[in-house]
C-alpha cells in the first residue's frame, strides 16, 4: 500500500514541491471526480457514502523533510480542505507524521493542529478551535520542554481555566474554573499531584452546587449536592474513598430518587422512587454481595407487585405476588433456593387457578 494514494490518482510518482504549486480550490471536473479516492477515519479506502475524507489532489514530495504533503478534502464538499499532514509514507494507516497535522471545519476554519519533530514524535503544545475561530483549548510548552500551560475557553472567549502541568501532572495549589459569564464555576486544590482539600462547584449566581473533601486523592467525609434554592438534593459519606452508611439522591423536583446503605464500599440496601414519589424497587444484600432480605417491587399505580425473600443469595421463605388492584396473585414457598410447600395462584377475580405441592424442589403428586 506504500504508493496507494499516488496510484489511485493515476500518478506514477507524486510531484516534488518545486514542480507543483497548490492550486486554488475549484469545482472538480467529472474526470477528476472519477479519480477521487475516498477514505474512512482510519485512512483506509472507503465507499463515498461512508467516507470521512476524499483525496482529490496529488501528494507533494518535500525532499528536505523527507515527507509527503497530503491534503484531504471533505467527501461531499469538493475543494474544502478537511485534513492536512506531512507524512513519511503514503499508506496513511501506517504512517509516521512529521512537521504538523491539521484538521479543518467545512467553512475553512482550522479545527485542530498538532506538531511533530523530524522523528515523528508529537511535540508538546497545539490548539483546538471553535468553528467561529475562537480558541477552545491551547497547550503551550514551557522552555524546559517538560512543563506546559493548558488553557480552555468558552466559545465567547471567556477563560474556562488555565492550568500549569509538570509533565502530565497538575501543579500543586488552587485550581479555578469559570463559566461563560466569568463567574467562578468550580474550585479545587492539588497537593503532590493529587486532589487534596475541599472541592466545590457553583451555580451561575454563585450559590453552592456541590461540595466534598479530598485527602491525598481520596474522598473523605460528606459529599453533598444542593438545588438552586439551597435545599439538599444528595449526600454520600465517604471513608477512605469508599462510601459508608446511608446516602441518598433526589430528582430535580426534590423528591428522593434513591436511598442506599453502604458498608465499606459494599451496597447492603437500595430503594428507588419515581419523581412523583411512587416506590419502584427495593432490595437488600449482605457484605458478600448476595441477596439477603426481601426484594420488593411495585406496580406503576403504586401497589406492591411482589416480595421475594432471600437468605445468603437463595430464595428462602414465602414469595408473594399481587395483581395491580392489590389482590393476591400467587404465593410460592421456598426453602434454601428450592420450592418447598404448597404453591397457589389466583386470577384477578380471586378464583384459585393452581395449587401444587413441592418438596425439596420436586413436585408432589396430589393424593
Amino acid at each position: 500500500m506504500r504508493w496507494l494514494l499516488a496510484a489511485a490518482l493515476g500518478m506514477g510518482a507524486a510531484l516534488p514541491v518545486a514542480a507543483q504549486e497548490q492550486p486554488a480550490a475549484q469545482t472538480p471536473t467529472l474526470q477528476e471526480e472519477e479519480q477521487t479516492m475516498y477514505l474512512d477515519d482510519n485512512f483506509m479506502p472507503s465507499k463515498q457514502r461512508g467516507a470521512v475524507y476524499a483525496l482529490r489532489t496529488p501528494p507533494v514530495r518535500d525532499e528536505a523533510l523527507g515527507a509527503w504533503h497530503v491534503r484531504l478534502e471533505f467527501p461531499d464538499t469538493p475543494g474544502a480542505l478537511a485534513f492536512e499532514i506531512y507524512a513519511t509514507d503514503l499508506d496513511l494507516s501506517q504512517v509516521r507524521f512529521v512537521r504538523f497535522r491539521k484538521y479543518y471545519y467545512e467553512n475553512g476554519q482550522l479545527l485542530r493542529e498538532t506538531y511533530f519533530n523530524a522523528e515523528g514524535k508529537e511535540l508538546l503544545g497545539g490548539c483546538v478551535y471553535y468553528e467561529n475561530g475562537q480558541v477552545q483549548q491551547r497547550v503551550t510548552a514551557l522552555p524546559n520542554g517538560r512543563d506546559s500551560i493548558s488553557e480552555s475557553y468558552h466559545e465567547n472567549g471567556q477563560l474556562v481555566h488555565k492550568t500549569l502541568y509538570h509533565g502530565t501532572v497538575m501543579a500543586d495549589g488552587e485550581h479555578v474554573s469559570y463559566d461563560a459569564n466569568g463567574a467562578v464555576s468550580s474550585r479545587s486544590y492539588q497537593r503532590n499531584g493529587k486532589m487534596h482539600g475541599v472541592e466545590e462547584s457553583f451555580y451561575g449566581d454563585g450559590k453552592l452546587h456541590r461540595r466534598g473533601q479530598f485527602v491525598d486523592g481520596k474522598r473523605e467525609g460528606e459529599f453533598v449536592m444542593y438545588a438552586r434554592d439551597g435545599s439538599l438534593l444528595a449526600k454520600t459519606v465517604w471513608v477512605h474513598d469508599k462510601p459508608d452508611g446511608w446516602s441518598f439522591e433526589s430528582h430535580g423536583n426534590g423528591v428522593v430518587s434513591n436511598k442506599t446503605l453502604y458498608q465499606k464500599g459494599a451496597t447492603l440496601s437500595l430503594q428507588t422512587w419515581a419523581p412523583n414519589g411512587r416506590p419502584i424497587f427495593a432490595w437488600q444484600k449482605d457484605a458478600q454481595g448476595r441477596d439477603h432480605g426481601d426484594t420488593t417491587d411495585w406496580h406503576a399505580n403504586g401497589v406492591r407487585a411482589s416480595v421475594t425473600p432471600f437468605v445468603e443469595g437463595q430464595r428462602h421463605g414465602l414469595l408473594r405476588v399481587w395483581h395491580s388492584d392489590g389482590s393476591l396473585r400467587q404465593i410460592v414457598p421456598y426453602a434454601h433456593g428450592k420450592k418447598h410447600g404448597i404453591e397457589r395462584h389466583w386470577d384477578q377475580a380471586g378464583k384459585l387457578v393452581l395449587e401444587q405441592a413441592w418438596q425439596d424442589g420436586q413436585p408432589v403428586a396430589a393424593k
